[in-house]
């Protein structure tokens, strides 16, 4: 038997979850509420704060219109001074005026040079206020002219010239301009008290203000600390209940813990219950735990587990549900699917009619929790407790699960005999599968020994063919060669005139020889890259000689048929490749264009360089390829048709031809539609190109 890999605990996620989220909810909530607190303490800071501000604001207004009244009072005072200088000049004018003492005169002098420094220091005690600039200005006419007046009087007392100075105070002059003097400083005066009744007026405002909102945020900030304060005593009480009921569930958790370690270690039944109960009442501080199981065969529930050794020796403990725990048949046990859960055995209804019997065995409380196997109900978990209002909803959530960890522990028990009985029938199984594989094994042995032979002599064979064909077309090609050079001698008559049929018989007859010497060089080339034997050259040469010497070979044929080859390509347009495989690469596909375009028709050839390639194209506005035929024409022996039906070339050209290409690692492909003509387009890889061409 294996030990089981995986928990009870892995097996219901969303019931595990479902303790996360209640431990979840509970620190969320004093999350909440500490954030409530902290918000409280940071309004009433806030609140705290602004009272500051703005006692510092209305302070300073205050601190201003103290300022404000001393410079009031300060411009008053100036005021005052200019005016009695110039008083103590009119004074002293007139006393010399009368007496003629020149003590008057010291007098007069002292006044007069103290009223301009006065009025400079007035200008700037004024310099903020355009209303009393305009009044200084206009109040130092008069003061002028009055100075003026009086140095006029005391030059005239001076020289004794009492009748001219008489005269001069009769005109009344000094009167008024003294006058004058006095009512523009008593309007300046005026000015100023008008200044100070209006920042008298706004200090007693702000001092107001002040009052109240020290007052009020004082009263909100109280109230908001009071609630602070009331808020923090309920916490610290629910926190401590919290507290408690969390290290209640704490232990609950620690048991559900316990028996999935126990359910994983211990594989046999009776052993890992009694472990279950054991653990509930030490850890959950509980009085009693014991499991029922229902006999399959006798339907009666018997005790399996219990906490303590001598209860499974002694009487059976009291079972609220209408059953017998003793051993009794079941006909009374109801076919239990939750919980059933008793807090107060003394005054629940449910209890009765044994209340006595759990009374006297010591039990307040009680909690029945089913066991299911597969959804079916085989048996009880109970828990007992001497105290009342034990089994609270996080309690019992938590026994609940720990009876779903006993559950399952009796459902993987099965599966483990299930899964035993099925690995000894798979082991059975196994056996004569090995015994039949085995068999089969050594078949296809001698099978595969059998294919190797064959590959051995197919492989050989292929050699052998490759050198005969090699061999027959070297041996081939040398008489060919001689009968092709006599035809030539009797064609061109060096032995003897011949006539007309006889001409036309040596024609014929070379023909055949050029085509069967053609046959047997293509079937050479053929073998040779079938039998890996072609060697590769590659050098620079200039892709436009090696055209022009291609289409030197190819114009007959071009010109019988009266077909225009065109191309553009740069003189100086060079490639990396094999010379003379491109020239034959060339010289089949420009030959297979001339053999399957109409007489007048047209073949277009274009050079170009792209990604490290040079794409060379051929195209003809021949009879075209049908899509079917498209996927033959490179296969060997395969002769295409021409417009008058007539099969032409070996059927080797194209093969040839793309089995070079393919071997200077590029490709061909041809795109065609019938009645349109066909392009034959392949790649070569070269480092680099010369100036790309230019299609005509």
């Amino acid at each position: 038997m294996q030990s089981r890999s995986l928990s009870p605990a892995a097996n219901r996620p969303a019931q595990k979850q479902k303790y996360s989220r209640m431990l979840s909810r509970t620190s969320e909530m004093w999350l909440l509420r500490e954030r409530t607190i902290t918000g409280a303490f940071l309004l009433a800071m806030i609140i705290l704060s602004a009272l500051a501000f703005v006692s510092y604001r209305t302070t300073q207004r205050l601190l201003n219109a103290e300022a404000s009244t001393i410079h009031t009072y300060d411009v008053i005072e100036t005021l005052d001074d200019i005016l009695y200088d110039v008083t103590r000049v009119e004074s002293a004018t007139r006393g010399f005026i009368l007496s003629g003492d020149q003590g008057y005169l010291d007098d007069y002098s002292e006044g007069r040079s103290e009223i301009e420094p006065e009025l400079q220091d007035f200008q700037q005690l004024i310099a903020d206020n355009p209303v009393q600039q305009q009044l200084l200005a206009e109040f130092r006419t008069p003061l002028a002219e009055k100075l003026a007046f009086n140095e006029e009087l005391i030059s005239l007392r001076s020289r004794n010239d009492l009748e001219g100075t008489l005269k001069r105070m009769g005109t009344r002059q000094g009167y008024r301009l003294m006058e004058d003097i006095q009512q523009r400083v008593e309007r300046m005066k005026d000015e100023e008290k008008r200044l100070l009744q209006a920042r008298t007026a706004l200090a007693h405002r702000d001092a107001q203000l002040l009052t109240g909102i020290l007052l009020s945020g004082s009263v909100i900030s109280l109230g908001i600390l009071s609630l602070v304060f009331f808020h923090l005593v309920r916490e610290v009480r629910r926190r401590r209940a919290s507290e408690a009921r969390l290290s209640r569930v704490n232990h609950l958790f620690y048991i559900l813990s316990q028996s999935n370690q126990a359910i994983v270690r211990i594989r046999d039944l009776n052993p890992l219950l009694n472990k279950v109960c054991r653990i509930t009442v030490e850890r959950g501080f509980f009085n009693l735990a014991w499991v029922g199981m229902i006999d399959e065969e006798t339907r009666a529930l018997k005790m399996a587990a219990a906490s303590e050794d001598e209860l499974m020796r002694s009487e059976r403990p009291w079972l609220p549900l209408g059953g017998d725990a003793g051993g009794g048949h079941t006909e009374g046990l109801p076919d239990l699917q939750a919980s059933f859960i008793c807090n107060d055995i003394a005054t629940d209804p449910r209890s009765l009619p044994e209340r006595e019997k759990a009374l006297v065995q010591g039990f307040r409380s009680v909690s029945v929790f089913p066991l299911l196997r597969s959804g079916r109900f085989v048996g009880v978990f109970c828990v007992y407790a001497a105290a009342t209002n034990v089994f609270e909803d996080d309690i019992v959530t938590l026994l609940n699960e720990v009876s779903d960890d006993v559950s399952f522990a009796l459902q993987s028990m099965e599966h483990e005999e299930i899964r035993r009985r099925s690995e000894e029938k798979i082991q059975r199984l196994n056996r004569d599968l090995e015994s039949r594989i085995e068999e089969r094994t050594a078949e296809l042995a001698l099978l595969n020994r059998e294919l190797e032979e064959r590959n051995k002599l197919l492989a050989h064979a292929s050699q052998l063919k490759s050198e005969f064909v090699s061999r027959m077309s070297h041996e081939l090609r040398t008489p060919l060669n001689a009968v092709s050079g006599y035809l030539d001698l009797l064609a061109e008559e060096s032995a003897g005139e011949l006539n007309a049929k006889q001409k036309r018989y040596v024609g014929h007859v070379r023909t055949g020889t050029a085509h069967l010497l053609e046959l047997v060089n293509e079937v050479l080339d053929l073998s040779k890259i079938e039998a890996g034997g072609i060697q590769l050259h590659s050098e620079w040469f200039n892709a436009s000689e090696a055209l022009l010497e291609v289409l030197a070979s190819t114009q007959p044929l071009a010109a019988v048929r009266n077909i225009a080859v065109e191309h553009a390509l740069d003189p100086k347009f060079v490639i990396y490749a094999d010379r003379v495989r491109f020239k034959q690469i060339l010289y089949n596909l420009i030959s297979n264009a001339l053999k399957f375009t109409p007489e007048g028709g047209q073949v277009r050839i274009h050079f170009s360089f792209r990604d490290g390639s040079v794409h060379v194209s051929v195209t003809d506005n021949g009879i075209g390829i049908s899509l079917e035929e498209q996927h033959l024409i490179f296969d060997e022996f395969h002769q295409g048709v021409t417009a008058k039906g007539v099969k032409e070339g070996t059927g080797l050209g194209l093969a040839i031809t793309k089995r070079l290409i393919e071997e200077q690692g590029g490709k061909i492909w041809v795109d065609s539609e019938p009645g349109r003509g066909s392009q034959f387009t392949f790649t070569v890889p070269s480092p680099k190109a010369g100036a790309a061409g230019v299609e005509a």
